[in-house]
């Protein structure tokens, strides 16, 4: 990978090294993930994700237009100016186009609407399961089912509350509301590929990049994500598959580029009651860290 305006090898020592020569490779002292969704989408209507507001039934990461886009806000030294596009068009405008092009039905055009109107009774199921750990899965997709067609986030929120009670004394977790979340996670999950992005990164990203002795931190803020997380710290993998242990010849255990290259640093750490006073979507974040233990021939 190389700078955009300097051409020279990022994470690279600086010498003659090309592309194909690792020797130079140096990594990056650690990364931070932030897995959570932006809330400048989930506030969005038009884009589909929360059930809050009425909206077409949509959750594309980069679907529809940008209507809440704010044209003066600050942008970098590289950034276009409002009449600056080669065609005369805004900034907005500008933007709306590249993500139009990139995104639109005849690229990954999945959405939500799609889920709900073409998807059979035991995929709708397993996805609820998978994404949400959704305790009334098939009552749900068999309402859903039943509903079609949806095509707004009210639809969908009203097939679900068909087979949900409001509330639910013995478990918060249970009520409507909670319900609704882990439902709109997995539709949203599954439309934007997100399992196999975050395998990505976590199995194939981090591993390559972070130096021996650097750090990988993980913001979650789903059982999933979290899931993920204390597996692939632990085993090197996100399906949590156990990596096989080589011996020398005296028995001692010897690692093996198989093995997983992190050691957890301390436990998982929840928000406090400061930082969710601050920020209440800070409530369900979890944060682990781990020190990377051996570099990457890759």
């Amino acid at each position: 990978m190389k700078h955009p305006i300097t051409n020279k090898l990022l994470l690279f020592e600086d010498n003659d090294d090309d592309d194909s020569d690792n020797s130079g490779f140096i990594g990056v002292d650690g990364i931070l993930l932030d897995l959570g969704v932006s809330s400048h989408q989930i506030d969005n209507a038009d884009r589909g994700f929360a059930f809050m507001k009425d909206g077409p039934l949509d959750m594309r990461m980069f679907g529809g237009e940008f209507n809440n886009f704010d044209s003066s806000s600050s942008r970098s030294s590289s950034s276009i100016s409002d009449n600056d596009t080669d065609d005369g068009s805004s900034y907005k405008d500008y933007v709306n186009n590249i993500c139009n092009m990139k995104y639109n039905q005849s690229i990954g055009g999945l959405t939500a609407a799609d889920i709900c109107n073409e998807f059979e009774v035991d995929e709708i199921t397993r996805i609820l399961r998978k994404y949400g750990d959704e305790p009334r899965a098939r009552k749900i997709a068999q309402s859903i089912v039943s509903s079609r067609p949806l095509s707004t986030t009210s639809d969908l929120k009203e097939a679900v509350a068909a087979v949900t009670p409001e509330f639910v004394k013995s478990s918060r977790r249970m009520g409507r509301t909670a319900t609704l979340a882990r439902v709109f996670q997995s539709f949203r999950i599954v439309v934007n590929d997100e399992d196999n992005v975050l395998k990505q990164a976590f199995e194939e990203m981090a591993p390559s990049l972070i130096k021996k002795g650097g750090r990988f931190v993980i913001l979650t803020y789903h059982s999933m994500e979290d899931r993920a997380a204390k597996r692939v710290i632990r085993d090197g993998k996100v399906d949590g598959s156990k990596q096989r242990v080589e011996t020398d010849l005296y028995g001692n255990i010897v690692r093996s580029k198989d093995s997983s290259p992190w050691r957890a640093l301390g436990k998982k750490q929840k928000a406090t009651e400061e930082e969710v006073a601050l920020n209440s979507r800070a409530r369900s974040a979890t944060l682990r860290v781990a020190e990377k233990l051996y570099h990457n021939n890759k």
